[in-house]
């Protein structure tokens, strides 16, 4: 839709107050062509819906106005506190999605109280199934309000069977509704949920049903192999290049042929991620050298993807091969310096993530080659920055010399 397209439909059909099923398909309708113009369009656009509340108070246009600071469209810098002034005067002037908008602040927030109690008023007052969907997000994730899975799934279903939901939101609260039951490990129910979805052209359910049989969740047989990959195929085909779901969809399906043992299938995948850029497909395309799956082996091609990778597995796969396996790429002895640093290296990524286990595997090795080779790497410790020193003073690997 181009800009003039957009304002006459929005002078057509939203203008008035009136929130039927039609309104919540309209705005979706705006909302997606708002997402496809162009940075200068959505300037113009935005350049409207300034002059229009010069003259009238629109409820549907402040709301507008508030989506364009919450999404950071037309070069909008995000700032959610003009958005939720927005979303006020909006709600004030009789725009339901006003008041939804004005509880996702509050939930993007962590003021999650305050947004469930905004969602139970939306939800009360005028039955808005937007407000009905992330209700029941809260109560599955004990966000606001104890976590209930029953009165999740509860409200789940009365938002399908909304009269005013939409063919989009059915489609994600039947996807959502497929989660709840995957996680509570009745793939039966989750997997009847998320082939609803698809008839609602939810398409990332494809991917969730292939993680069902590829995890052979339902009955265990040679049969979900193929039924897996059909669905990771059907999920591939609706989505666009370069994008990350498009990345762990192709390394998914390389998963799944490494787990069937068809390694050099598996590397098809992978060199289809690496095209892509994904960071997961490179270090596993370094681990395949690294263990000859699919390929020749070759150490040093292993350290070659994984320096290209820089993910802290990569790291600490480097410095296993200076510091174990150093024959295999020319050495005499292990390489401590090279180990050293690459260990710290993982180090130093894995406090980052709180992984507290693979901390101390990282710290047990670089106490390993510091009080093996003390004199010689002394120097070293008193050289490296304070925050790798802080290595040695947490796990009390070495006495740290000033």
């Amino acid at each position: 839709m181009t800009v003039q397209s957009i304002k006459d439909l929005i002078n057509e059909k939203m203008l008035s107050s009136k929130c039927d099923k039609e309104y919540y398909e309209t705005n979706r309708i705006v909302l997606d062509s708002v997402i496809k113009l162009t940075t200068d369009d959505q300037k113009k656009l935005f350049d409207w819906f300034n002059e229009m509340t010069l003259t009238a108070s629109y409820g549907y246009i402040h709301k507008l106005k508030g989506n364009f600071y919450d999404m950071e469209y037309a070069g909008l810098e995000k700032n959610l506190s003009l958005a939720n002034d927005c979303y006020i005067l909006a709600y004030q002037n009789g725009d339901v999605l006003g008041l939804a908008n004005m509880a996702t602040i509050c939930q993007n927030k962590k003021e999650y109280k305050q947004s469930f109690e905004l969602y139970e008023k939306c939800i009360q007052n005028y039955s808005c199934p937007t407000s009905q969907y992330q209700q029941a997000t809260l109560y599955f994730r004990g966000l606001g309000v104890d976590k209930d899975v029953d009165a999740c799934i509860k409200l789940l279903h009365i938002n399908i069977n909304n009269p005013l939901s939409i063919k989009k939101t059915i489609g994600y609260t039947m996807h959502y509704l497929g989660y709840v039951y995957n996680t509570q490990h009745k793939y039966t129910d989750a997997l009847t949920w998320y082939q609803n979805a698809l008839q609602y052209e939810h398409y990332e359910s494809y991917n969730n049903i292939a993680r069902i049989y590829s995890l052979n969740k339902l009955v265990n047989n040679e049969s979900n192999f193929i039924v897996a990959l059909s669905y990771y195929e059907k999920y591939l085909s609706y989505l666009v290049d370069n994008n990350m779901s498009t990345t762990i969809c192709l390394y998914s399906i390389y998963e799944l042929y490494k787990k069937n043992k068809q390694y050099e299938k598996a590397m098809e995948w992978l060199l289809k991620g690496e095209a892509l850029g994904c960071n997961m497909a490179i270090h596993s395309i370094g681990f395949a050298y690294d263990f000859g799956y699919g390929v020749p082996q070759s150490t040093e091609k292993a350290i070659m993807y994984y320096n290209r990778s820089g993910s802290v597995e990569s790291y600490w796969n480097i410095g296993l091969i200076y510091h174990e396996r150093y024959a295999e790429i020319g050495f005499t002895k292990p390489n401590y310096t090279m180990a050293l640093k690459m260990f710290q290296r993982a180090y130093v990524m894995y406090k980052e993530e709180n992984q507290i286990d693979n901390m101390e595997l990282c710290a047990l090795k670089i106490k390993k080659i510091l009080t093996e080779n003390y004199l010689q790497y002394v120097e070293q410790i008193i050289n490296i920055p304070v925050d790798d020193k802080k290595i040695i003073e947490d796990f009390e690997i070495v006495e740290v010399v000033e």
